[in-house]
């Protein structure tokens, strides 16, 4: 049962303890919803506040979707590397001399297909380790 701690104004749900494959998967999930997202770089977003009062202008800066989806499967390559088989060592050893290269040269688009590739191997992996295995079988 889950239940609420207060601490410093903010309030928290106490969870059950996650699993290592809960938070692989939690993940997982955040490199879906990025990949799901327009790729643009970031930029700001100006406000101009009618009154008079306050600031001239409010500035709210909307991060670079590419490099929040690098960085998600970054981190998520990361958390399953210790699990890797030969195979996908070998493809994830391949890829990030490839992403290096890349990003040296500050070449996005080709660089954010050479992390559709990882991400494309890391879901191939998570299926071979049957990850994506429920108990309610899908056709």
């Amino acid at each position: 049962m889950d239940e609420k701690i207060s601490d410093g104004g903010e309030t928290f749900m106490k969870e059950e303890k996650l699993t290592y494959r809960d938070i692989v998967l939690k993940q997982f999930q955040r490199v879906v919803n990025n990949f799901s997202k327009e790729m643009v770089p970031g930029y700001d977003i100006k406000n101009y506040p009618m009154g008079g009062s306050g600031p001239a202008v409010l500035t709210k800066y909307v991060g670079d979707s590419r490099k929040e989806l690098m960085q998600s499967i970054d981190v998520l390559h990361d958390m399953l590397q210790p699990k890797f088989d030969k195979g996908m060592k070998e493809k994830s050893k391949q890829l990030l001399l490839v992403i290096i290269k890349r990003k040296k040269a500050n070449e996005y688009k080709p660089l954010l297909m050479v992390y559709r590739k990882m991400f494309q191997y890391i879901c191939l992996f998570l299926e071979r380790q049957s990850w994506f295995v429920t108990e309610a079988t899908e056709d």
